[in-house]
């Protein structure tokens, strides 16, 4: 069953998570600190032209295996799932139903 906590989620809530993904408005920043904190992280940005920002300033900045694609972060990336944690970077209506079956047993999910 899902629980909620208040707070900022920090470097420990993120431990020992191996897969993540970001739907992101440019959430640069926070791709590449998940970067260094998990093995994988898909970024989604609805965006075109901020996915491609994102994928060339990640690359540059030596995040390369930061994969970014353009699409509806709510739809998720349901062929790299399931996800360890996924993070939002605005604040649904209501939590996708499409999201929730990506996120792995034990998995967090990350809401502003």
């Amino acid at each position: 069953m899902p629980t909620r906590a208040r707070g900022r989620p920090s470097s420990i809530v993120f431990e020992h998570r191996r897969k993540m993904a970001t739907l992101t408005r440019t959430f640069l920043h926070g791709a590449a600190v998940l970067a260094e904190l998990s093995d994988h992280v898909f970024s989604i940005e609805i965006i075109p032209e901020l996915a491609e920002q994102a994928r060339s300033v990640l690359e540059e900045q030596g995040y390369a295996d930061v994969r970014v694609r353009t699409g509806n972060g709510y739809l998720g990336w349901p062929e790299e799932a399931p996800f360890d944690a996924i993070v939002f970077t605005a604040v649904p209506a209501e939590v996708p139903e499409a999201l929730v079956d990506q996120l792995a047993l034990n998995g967090i999910m990350v809401i502003p």
